[in-house]
C-alpha cells in the first residue's frame, strides 16, 4: 500500500509541480485506546499516508521538517511508539520516476 500511495503521490505532485524536499514520513503506532484516539484527532491537521485504524496498526504521517519536531514532541509526550520511516520525501518521487526507465 505505500508503494501505491507513492505512485498516487508522484502523480499528483507532478502535475502540481511542487516540491517535497525535507518532507518526511513518521510512522506511529498506538498501543493503547487514548493514544489511537489522539492520533485520531491528528488526522485533521496532517497528511496522513495511513490513517490511525487499530491498536498497533501503525499510522504514517507526512510533515514538513518544521511540523516534525511538534509531531515528535507531541508523540513523546503522549508516549507513542514512533519513528521517522523517511526523511525526504522528494527523493523517493525522484527515485520512483527513474526506477522504471532502469528496468527497460
Amino acid at each position: 500500500t505505500i508503494m501505491l500511495l507513492l505512485t498516487l503521490f508522484v502523480c499528483v505532485s507532478s502535475a502540481l509541480a511542487v516540491d517535497y524536499s525535507n518532507h518526511k514520513v513518521i510512522r506511529a503506532t498506538p498501543t493503547n485506546e487514548h493514544q489511537l484516539r489522539y492520533l485520531g484527532e491528528l488526522t485533521s491537521n496532517y497528511d496522513f499516508w495511513k490513517e490511525p485504524s487499530s491498536l498497533l496498526a501503525p499510522a504514517d504521517v507526512m510533515v514538513t521538517t518544521e511540523e516534525a519536531h511538534n509531531l515528535r514532541v507531541n508523540l513523546r509526550y503522549h508516549r507513542i511508539p514512533h519513528e521517522v520511516l523517511h526523511e525526504n520525501v522528494q527523493s523517493l518521487i525522484d527515485d520512483s520516476k527513474t526506477k522504471p526507465a532502469e528496468n527497460k
